[in-house]
C-alpha cells in the first residue's frame, strides 16, 4: 500500500478535502486569520486526489509566505526580540513533563470534542466507533483510518509542535522526545474519540447525520400525494396543461382512496385507483355535478343505459401518468422513499385509436375539396358550397397540419413572430419555431414547405404581422376551460369535413399529423430529424447539433424532397 497524503479529510458524502493548519505564529499576527487552510480537492479517490493536493499544498504555502511578508515591520522586530528572548529560556523537558502535557491536552479534547466534523459525520467511521467499543484490534483500527485519509500521526505532529513551542522547550537534537510526544498524542486521541463514540453509544451524543436521518425520515412518512403535487407546482408553474391534470388526479384520489400518505400507498392500492377509475362515467363533472366521483360512480350504475365510462388510455394519461411523474419528481429530491405508481401498466391503454391513422391520397384530395377550402355560402355556413372564401383559422389549420405535422393546440399557439429563415436577409427557406405546449420536446424548428409558400401562407403572415396582431389566428379561441385543440375551427373539421371519407369511427384532425409521419417514413427521412420534426423525444447525444442554423439548412433540404404527396397537387386544387 502506497504511503497516504498528508492533511486530508474526508467528508460525510465521500468527497475529500485538503485542511491544514496555519503556523501558531501567524495565527497570532493575524487574529482573523483562521485556523486551518481548507479546499476540496474535487474527488473521492485517493488516486485521483494528486494534483489537486499538489495545487493545494502550493497554495496553502504560498499563504503562509503572504502572511510572513504583511507582517508589519514593528512588530516583527517585537517577535525577534521576543524569540530572542524565549531562546534564552528554552531547555529539554522530561518525559513525564511531556505526559502531563499530553495528558492537559487529553482533557481538553475530551471535554470540547474537538475534533472534525466531517470525521464525527462520517458514517464509515461511525462504524469503525462501534467497533472500537466493541473490543477491535488497534492494528485493524489503524487500517482503518489510514483507509479514510484520517492520518492521526500528522495531526499528531501539528499538535506536538504546538505544545513544545508553548512550552518553550528546545527541540534541537530531540527528534526521540519529539517521536515520543507524538506517540503519546496519537494513542491520547484515539483515547479520546473512543470515549466520545461511547458516550454516542449510550445517547449521550446524536451525530448530525443521525439527527438529519431520523428527520429525513419522519418527513418521507408524512409525506402526501397532496404535498407531491404543490411541490410539482411549485417547481414547475409554467407546465399548465400537467398541473391542470395533477389537480384532477389528486382531487380523483382524495374521492376514492382512504388514505394519502405515500409511505402507505402500495402498488396493489394504485392498481385498485385505476379499477376504480375505469368505473367513473365520462365527463362526469358535468353529468353528475356535485357528486363526488364514488357517487357519481353509483349514480351512473343505477341508469337504465348507463353513461360510458373513462377509457383505459384516458385513465393512464390524465390520472396514473400525472401522479407517477409528480411523485418521481418527489423521490428525486428524496422527499419521499418510493413510488407506488411508477411502471404500472394500465390493461388497454397502448391500443391505437382507431380515429388516429393516416389519410389516403384520393381521401385528402375529398377533404380539401370541401367549400371550407374552395368556398361557401357565408360564415355561418361553411360547409355548404358558394362563392365566399376567406383563408382564417378554419382555412389555414388543416393545410398547415398535413405540410408541418403540428398539433393544433401548437397551430392555435402560432404568432408572426414564429416565422424564420435560415437566410434572413434574402429571406430563404423559412421555417416555423415552435415554443410547444405539450411536452419539453416539443420545442423545434419546423420546415415550411414550398408547396405551403405557394398557397400563400407565409403572405398571410406577414398580412398579421403588419396588422400588429398578436397571434396568427387571432379568431381562434379556446372554450371556457379548455384546450385550442377544442376549439370551434378544430371540431368542425373533425365533424363536418373529416367525416366525408367516412370509417367508423370518423377520423380526426390528429390524422393529418399522422399523415406527414407516413410519408416522412416511407421516403426514408431521417429518423432523428423525423422525431425532432414532429416534436417527439430526441436522445440528447442525437439533439446536440440539431440547433444550428447549418444543421436546419441541411433538414430543411432533405424535408423539402422528402415529403412529396404523390398524385396531390394542393397548391393547384385550391388555386
Amino acid at each position: 500500500m502506497s504511503k497516504p497524503l498528508p492533511y486530508i479529510i474526508r467528508n460525510p458524502n465521500g468527497r475529500l478535502y485538503f485542511r491544514r493548519r496555519y503556523p501558531a505564529k501567524d495565527r497570532r499576527a493575524n487574529p482573523n486569520l483562521p485556523e486551518a487552510f481548507q479546499v476540496s480537492l474535487g474527488t473521492s479517490e485517493i488516486e485521483e486526489a494528486l494534483p489537486a493536493w499538489n495545487e493545494a499544498l502550493a497554495t496553502y504555502k504560498s499563504i503562509c509566505a503572504q502572511l510572513r511578508e504583511t507582517v508589519d515591520p514593528s512588530s516583527k522586530k517585537i517577535d525577534t526580540a521576543t524569540r530572542r528572548q524565549k531562546l534564552i529560556k528554552l531547555r529539554v523537558p522530561k518525559r513525564s513533563e511531556i505526559r502531563l502535557s499530553v495528558e492537559r491536552w487529553y482533557t481538553d479534547y475530551l471535554a470540547q470534542y474537538n475534533f472534525d466534523n466531517d470525521l464525527r459525520d462520517n458514517r464509515e467511521f461511525g462504524h469503525i466507533g462501534g467497533k472500537i467499543i466493541g473490543g477491535l484490534n488497534e492494528s485493524i483500527w489503524d487500517d482503518r483510518l489510514e483507509k479514510l485519509n484520517q492520518t492521526l500521526p500528522e495531526r499528531s505532529a501539528e499538535f506536538a509542535a504546538e505544545i513544545w513551542e508553548r512550552n518553550n522547550w528546545d527541540t534541537t537534537d530531540q527528534d526521540e522526545l519529539i517521536e515520543y510526544t507524538v506517540d503519546l498524542l496519537t494513542r491520547a486521541e484515539k483515547r479520546a474519540i473512543k470515549v466520545i463514540f461511547e458516550r454516542a453509544a449510550s445517547n449521550d451524543i446524536e451525530f448530525e447525520s443521525d439527527r438529519r436521518r431520523k428527520e429525513t425520515e419522519r418527513k418521507q412518512r408524512d409525506f402526501t400525494i397532496h404535498d407531491a403535487i404543490e411541490d410539482y407546482k411549485r417547481r414547475f408553474p409554467e407546465k399548465t396543461d400537467m398541473l391542470k391534470k395533477l389537480e384532477a388526479a389528486g382531487s380523483a384520489w382524495r374521492s376514492l382512496m382512504s388514505y394519502e400518505e405515500l409511505s402507505k400507498i402500495t402498488r396493489s392500492d394504485a392498481i385498485d385507483f385505476i379499477d376504480l377509475m375505469g368505473q367513473v362515467p365520462a365527463r362526469y363533472d358535468l353529468r353528475f355535478k356535485g357528486l363526488p366521483l364514488n357517487a357519481a360512480i353509483d349514480a351512473n350504475n343505477r341508469r337504465e343505459t348507463p353513461y360510458p365510462r373513462l377509457k383505459a388510455k384516458t385513465v393512464k394519461t390524465n390520472y396514473i401518468g400525472p401522479l407517477s411523474t409528480a411523485v418521481t419528481e418527489a423521490v428525486t429530491r428524496k422527499l419521499v422513499s418510493t413510488n407506488p405508481f411508477y411502471g404500472i401498466k394500465v390493461s388497454g391503454s397502448t391500443k391505437q385509436a382507431p380515429h388516429r391513422r393516416s389519410f389516403y391520397i384520393d381521401e385528402l384530395r375529398l377533404i380539401f375539396s370541401q367549400p371550407v377550402f374552395t368556398g361557401f355560402r357565408d360564415k355561418a355556413r361553411r360547409n355548404r358550397p358558394g362563392n365566399t372564401l376567406i383563408k382564417d383559422h378554419f382555412y389555414w389549420p388543416a393545410i398547415i397540419a398535413l405540410y408541418t405535422g403540428l398539433r393544433a393546440s401548437e397551430i392555435g399557439a402560432l404568432t408572426p413572430s414564429s416565422l424564420q429563415f435560415v437566410d434572413p436577409v434574402q429571406r430563404l427557406k423559412p421555417y416555423l419555431e415552435i415554443k410547444g405546449t405539450k411536452t419539453d420536446s416539443a420545442y423545434r424548428w419546423v420546415p415550411i414547405h414550398p408547396d405551403l409558400e405557394r398557397l400563400g401562407f407565409i403572405r398571410y403572415i406577414d398580412e398579421q404581422q403588419a396588422m400588429g396582431s398578436e397571434r396568427l389566428f387571432p379568431g381562434w379561441t379556446a372554450p371556457k376551460g379548455k384546450k385550442l385543440s377544442d376549439a370551434r375551427c378544430i371540431r368542425n373539421f373533425n365533424l363536418k369535413v373529416a367525416s366525408v371519407v367516412g370509417g367508423s369511427p370518423n377520423p380526426s384532425f390528429h390524422c393529418l399529423r399522422h399523415t406527414l409521419s407516413t410519408e416522412l417514413i416511407n421516403t426514408h427521412f431521417n429518423p432523428i430529424h423525423r422525431r425532432f420534426v414532429l416534436g417527439h423525444a430526441v436522445a440528447k447525444k442525437d439533439i446536440s447539433d440539431i440547433y444550428y442554423t447549418s444543421m436546419m439548412d441541411r433538414i430543411y433540404d432533405e424535408f423539402v424532397v422528402s415529403v412529396r404527396y404523390e398524385q396531390l397537387d394542393l397548391p393547384s386544387q385550391l388555386a
